[in-house]
């Protein structure tokens, strides 16, 4: 974007009515007469900060199914009347286009001739020949809301495209399960629910860890035994000057999650009371990256834009970008889940401030003029 204050910028209403050009210098002498403004000439203003800020339009259509993760290898199982067959399949996402294979318990490869995902559906099918016979094995499946697995239907259709015959498919996502780090952990009691901080590491060759409840208090675990993706572990506790052991037995969702439940043991070894037990993984916060943002207008409209945000060395920088300019970011900061993002505007300067919400960030957009501050919602979320 020119640097001069002379720059000509254009615009279009959401309408599709005329487009009006206007120089920075312009936009500036507009500014100074906010408080005398007509509404004509403040939606003029509004429209030049579109040109600067925010995200993807508010989507008017209803809520959309989130897109399903398919990338990656799974564990499956096509059942018939016969028998059942198990198979791992992998799917591969590049340049937009999908490709996979599958692997059969005899280890035999079969490369797939078309693979196609639509949000949360995939087919996928590999040509045959027998006998000089041709034909197409199609799976036709649907991911769940976990996101670790998927299920449908496989089926073996002849040249003619008539179905010879078909069966359930159900698929698993195969994952390792990597107890060391930081995790956030719940446990039910009653109604009530204990959070605690748990941290599992390595001391020579064993995984050791600990907890610290809400009281700051660390009990570190006397044994971990992880097994496939069940995970167990005991440690020992005095409630009211009576010590007890408890146990947590739980089975991974995926590689952040765990879920189970709790048992406490009496002095005898006689289980007692028991309740769930759940602990996610702490996941780092990455900034770096592409972000489609959302901006919310004083006029109630929203633009679209594009931040793509790199890290060199613990200092952040980037660009904002929209379907005009594109834009240096002043400054980019994080602390605490908490970003701060600055660039130019004419002579003055933007500011967005957001926190961490899930994997999202939300917060607002501020612009100072001489008679005051311009602002309004803001929010952005990873682009996929």
């Amino acid at each position: 974007m020119p640097e001069d204050d002379s720059a000509v910028f254009t615009w279009q209403r959401q309408d599709g009515t005329k487009n009006a050009c206007f120089t920075q210098d312009r936009v500036l002498s507009v500014g100074k007469q906010l408080t005398f403004m007509k509404l004509n000439s403040l939606v003029h203003t509004i429209a030049f900060l579109a040109l600067s800020l925010t995200l993807s339009s508010a989507d008017h259509h209803g809520k959309a199914k989130k897109a399903f993760a398919f990338a990656g290898a799974w564990k499956s199982k096509a059942e018939s009347d016969a028998n059942t067959r198990h198979y791992t399949f992998t799917f591969e996402e590049k340049d937009s286009k999908w490709s996979g294979h599958s692997e059969d318990e005899d280890g035999n490869v079969r490369k797939m001739a078309r693979v196609k995902v639509e949000r949360n559906k995939i087919t996928a099918e590999t040509d045959i020949e027998r006998d000089g016979q041709t034909g197409i094995i199609r799976v036709v499946a649907e991911g769940d809301e976990s996101g670790n697995a998927f299920e449908g239907k496989w089926s073996v259709i002849d040249s003619t495209d008539t179905e010879q015959m078909s069966g359930e498919f159900t698929a698993e996502r195969i994952f390792e399960l990597k107890l060391v780090g930081d995790w956030v952990a719940v446990a039910t009691v009653g109604e009530e629910e204990i959070k605690a901080s748990v941290q599992f590491k390595v001391a020579a060759t064993n995984v050791v860890g600990s907890f610290k409840g809400e009281d700051g208090k660390e009990v570190k675990f006397t044994k971990i035994t992880a097994e496939d993706k069940a995970v167990t572990l005991e440690f020992s506790n005095s409630v009211n000057n009576t010590e007890l052991g408890f146990r947590i037995s739980a089975k991974a969702k995926n590689a952040d999650e765990l879920e189970g439940k709790w048992v406490v043991f009496d002095p005898t070894g006689q289980k007692g009371y028991s309740g769930k037990w759940i602990a996610k993984r702490v996941i780092p916060f990455a900034l770096a990256g592409i972000w489609s943002a959302t901006s919310e207008l004083p006029d109630g409209n929203s633009n679209s834009s594009t931040y793509t945000i790199a890290k060199n060395d613990d200092v952040f920088s980037g660009k904002v970008a929209s379907d005009t300019t594109e834009i240096d970011l002043s400054s980019v900061t994080l602390k605490d889940e908490k970003v701060t993002i600055v660039f130019p505007f004419g002579a003055a300067k933007v500011t967005i401030t957001a926190e961490l919400k899930g994997k999202n960030l939300d917060g607002k957009w501020a612009l100072p003029t001489p008679d005051g501050e311009l602002s309004g919602k803001w929010a952005a979320k990873p682009k996929e």
